[in-house]
């Protein structure tokens, strides 16, 4: 008795944990223009390159379910070794990664553009998500 008692409360315990857990989407620019479905405390991170060097950068804005995700911050992820950085190496693109926070049911769209700062548009990503 006091075996199967142990055994149904790690059982429970598990499954406590589990229920808990929230998970982390990644997302790069392959997987834009479809509705990815993710659950309220989910994080997204969405990863795009990024080059400095040539005078572009991302920039993004809600076009549709702002109240839907929070943004959190940015961080940014060098694609080329520090061996190459601290001989002077210049131009290498990073993967610069958005990360939101899903704090409320229904769809939301961000769209992305890659600009140089004269204004200039190279490139356009939009990411679509339904938050249950």
């Amino acid at each position: 008795m006091k075996k199967l008692f142990t055994v149904i409360t790690i059982i429970i315990l598990i499954i406590g944990i589990l229920y808990s857990c929230k998970t982390s989407k990644k997302m790069t620019a392959n997987e834009k223009n479809k509705y990815q479905k993710v659950t309220v405390g989910d994080t997204i991170s969405i990863s795009l390159k990024e080059n400095h060097s040539t005078g572009f950068h991302w920039e993004w804005k809600f076009l549709e379910g702002d109240k839907n995700l929070k943004f959190i911050g940015t961080k940014s992820e060098n694609t080329v070794p520090d061996s190459l950085i601290n001989r002077g190496y210049v131009g290498y693109p990073i993967i610069k990664t958005f990360i939101f926070k899903a704090i409320k049911k229904g769809k939301t769209t961000i769209a992305f553009k890659y600009i140089r700062f004269n204004g200039n548009v190279a490139k356009r990503d939009t990411f679509y998500y339904v938050i249950k």
